[in-house]
């Protein structure tokens, strides 16, 4: 258990439950590649485990699933993995795991160590992998850590912020209005800096990562507060829900600055032309496209507009 929304098992009965379960839910007979996710979990620091439990688990998970192809159950296996150097690769290279054959990781424009051959501590690299007989599989090629936040690597214009930040001050200042209004009428104290929930959004709303981090702030966040202080009715979840798109705005507007930093640190560095004026996410996975090494490039799109964009 990581969290209360968040359960995490490598327990071997677990895992067949699951491989059953896929193989009725895809209606097949056999399932071409199952990729064991992130198994570095396994020896975060919550469970003081240590690496060589993760090579003897991992050996383990293997072993079942060569099981699963003698059974016709499966072809290939793999694993898939945020942090490639916490597994115990060279080992796995050494054991007997003839359909061993995948493995995906994050690779993008700033998370590009294993295009290099200094790769910290396993030295590996695509290229590399790839002499093993391994089949790659990139992901997040459009979201990346950067600065020590979340970036999305594709371009959003958001005109007439002037405009949007007056509407949303008007908004924001209601809120706030009202809030001092039920603690004054609850004889609480009525300076809202005093309280964490919506002194962050005082501070922080115009610079929340992204639509996910909006929601999960206001729901662990501005929900209980207002809660707390009998004020979550129809009327200021309506507010919040007019306001919550105002905030998306301004999360993508602040990605836009963070991405305008990164272009020209690319333009400076020889890796992006000045003049070229498309879309970053067009011009980044020409650049994947060219990549020399990975087999598949995962590009998670959800909305059709990307997808033909990206097509």
């Amino acid at each position: 258990k990581f969290s209360d929304n968040f359960l995490y098992s490598l327990d071997v009965n677990f895992l067949d439950f699951q491989f059953e379960q896929s193989i009725k839910r895809l209606n097949t007979d056999y399932i071409d590649c199952y990729l064991l996710h992130n198994p570095e979990y396994y020896v975060n620091e919550k469970f003081n485990k240590f690496p060589n439990d993760l090579k003897e688990i991992i050996f383990f998970f293997f072993l079942f699933l060569e099981g699963k192809v003698q059974s016709g159950q499966l072809r290939y296996y793999g694993i898939s993995s945020n942090n490639l150097n916490a597994l115990p690769l060279k080992e796995i290279f050494k054991g007997k795991f003839p359909s061993f054959k995948f493995i995906q990781f994050p690779y993008n424009i700033i998370e590009n160590d294993l295009s290099s051959s200094n790769y910290e501590n396993n030295d590996f690299t695509v290229e590399k992998l790839k002499k093993h007989g391994l089949i790659t599989l990139s992901n997040r090629p459009l979201n990346t850590i950067y600065q020590g936040g979340v970036l999305r690597l594709s371009d959003t214009i958001i005109e007439n912020l002037d405009i949007i930040e007056k509407e949303e001050e008007i908004l924001f200042n209601s809120l706030k209005n009202m809030i001092i209004k039920q603690l004054s009428e609850l004889n609480e104290e009525t300076k809202l800096e005093t309280y964490y929930p919506i002194k962050f959004f005082m501070e922080n709303r115009k610079k929340i990562a992204n639509v996910e981090a909006i929601n999960k702030s206001i729901r662990e966040y501005l929900f209980p507060f207002l809660e707390a202080i009998n004020l979550k009715n129809n009327e200021i979840i309506k507010l919040l829900g007019e306001l919550k798109n105002y905030w998306e705005l301004y999360s993508k507007s602040h990605n836009q600055k963070r991405l305008e930093i990164l272009k020209q640190n690319m333009i400076e560095e020889g890796k992006m032309k000045f003049n070229d004026k498309r879309d970053f996410s067009i011009i980044l996975s020409e650049y994947y496209l060219n990549i020399g090494g990975i087999d598949s490039i995962l590009m998670g799109l959800t909305k059709k507009e990307y997808i033909d964009k990206i097509k």
